[in-house]
This record gives structure tokens, sequence and C-alpha cells, in this order.
């Protein structure tokens, strides 16, 4: 049926990819396997960010990222420590999902929408930071002029490294635009079901709900966004934005301390 099986009970105390990080770090040294990291230069000055094959992103992004699969994407960066890359974001470059370009007053590839993200256990505090940053370089020469990126606080994220690096808060996503179906641990996602409804007809979402299908509202999402354009059209698209601006989101009662997720 196209549904993912990767559905994960959400989570609230501490971010999904920071103990998804550390189950790792504690399987690799039970195993006793080489650590190999340990001759790597590490220096996250010294890392190099570059563009990537799909497959090398799925790779990571089905191991630690919370949703599990890769989104509506077409471009990949990794970041590199010697040979071996320590993360990835994975992104929607062709305006696929319009919805910022239309709000923002902005045409079809001026957006880049930060889809999936993660590091794996091995990479310093900061790798995030950086894997992001110069992401987004790359795509300001590409042509981009802004960037989205979500936070999903069913995975216990706040969006910690896109405030360390001063992106802009602007609010939560419109569930009630994006429902789901749930059965068991499996779910079908909006993109999902249209595809499906557009095959199937339109009693399609009564044949899910006979057959054991709950239909509920997606977690709305965090948003986040950075302007990529330089003067004159950074104010102008400041402008558009200035309005949705909020204070960021916070967890509480525990502080995350490690940023080094991309939490995207």
């Amino acid at each position: 049926m196209g549904s993912r099986l990767t559905y994960r009970k959400k989570v609230s105390e501490q971010a999904w990819q920071y103990e998804i990080r550390k189950k790792r770090e504690r399987d690799w040294l039970a195993s006793g396997r080489k650590k190999f990291w340990e001759t790597l230069d590490l220096s996250i000055n010294k890392s190099v960010v570059k563009e990537v094959p799909r497959v090398v992103a799925e790779k990571i992004i089905h191991e630690y990222e919370w949703l599990g699969d890769m989104a509506v994407t077409n471009k990949y960066y990794g970041i590199f420590f010697g040979n071996y890359c320590g993360g990835v974001v994975c992104l929607n470059t062709y305006g696929h999902t319009a919805h910022g370009e239309r709000q923002f007053k902005l045409s079809k590839g001026d957006v880049t929408y930060f889809a999936r993200g993660a590091c794996v256990f091995w990479t310093p505090v900061g790798s995030a930071s950086r894997l992001i940053s110069m992401a987004c370089k790359l795509e300001k020469k590409r042509g981009a002029r802004l960037a989205i990126a979500y936070a999903d606080s069913d995975a216990g994220e706040y969006g910690t490294v896109y405030q360390a690096s001063n992106w802009f808060y602007i609010g939560l996503t419109d569930s009630h635009l994006c429902p789901q179906f749930v059965k068991g641990s499996r779910v079908m996602d909006f993109r999902v079901f249209s595809k499906h409804k557009s095959k199937y007809g339109s009693n399609y979402e009564k044949t899910l709900i006979k057959n054991g299908w709950i239909k509920q509202m997606s977690n709305p999402k965090m948003r986040y966004v950075r302007i990529l354009a330089d003067r004159p059209h950074y104010n102008v698209i400041y402008k558009a934005i200035q309005p949705f601006i909020k204070p960021y989101p916070k967890r509480s009662p525990i502080i995350e301390t490690n940023n080094n997720a991309s939490e995207a």
C-alpha cells in the first residue's frame, strides 16, 4: 500500500536522533569493531561539505532519522571527515512543495527546503551546524534566496541547531492540511494517500477506515527560515517574513545541550 514501516512513537524529553546516536555508539563498542574515527582529523574547520548521491544519503537517513524516509527530495549534501561521510541533509530544490514560494511571493526554485538530515554517532559536536551552514552557501550559489527547515516535536525536536545558527522561527505548519492514516506501526502520510486516492477513487478513504486504518491530523511542524539572498533582495524577503517571526520555542523541562543532530 506504500505506507512507511518506520512509524515511531513520539518522544518528548530528548531528541530521538540524540538517543539513536548514543545507542549506535554503544552497539558499535559492544561489537568490538575498530574505532576508525580515532584515526581521522575531526576538526570541524577541516571538514568538507559537498553534494553526494541519493544512495549515500539514504544509508544515514534510514538509520538515524526519526521519520525514516527520504521525503520528496532531489539534492543531497554530506559532511566528510577524510573519506568518511559523517552526516547528510536532503533538500527539495525544485519547488515541488510550493507553500513557501506562494507565502513569501518568491518564484519556483527560489526556496530550498531542508526536508531530512542526520549526523552519525562519531561526528563531533557542531557537525550539523557546519553541514547546514555550508549547504546553505552551496544553495545560494545555485540561486536559492530562502531556506526553510522543519523541527518535529513528536521526535523531540525544537530546532536547536537552527536557533544556534540564528535562523528565524515563523511558527507551526497547518496540520489540518496534512492528514495521515495510521494502523499499528504503519503510517500513510498525505502524499501517499493522495496518490492512491487518485488511483483507486473517492471511496479509497472509506475502504482504509473499514480495514482498520485510523485517520488523524499530522503533528504540526515548527518552521525555520534563513534568508540566503544578498541585499537589496534580502530586505525584500525579510519584509515578507517579518510578520510571521516569533520567539524561539523551548524544550521543557529538559534543556538540550547537544546540537549535533540536524533537526531538519
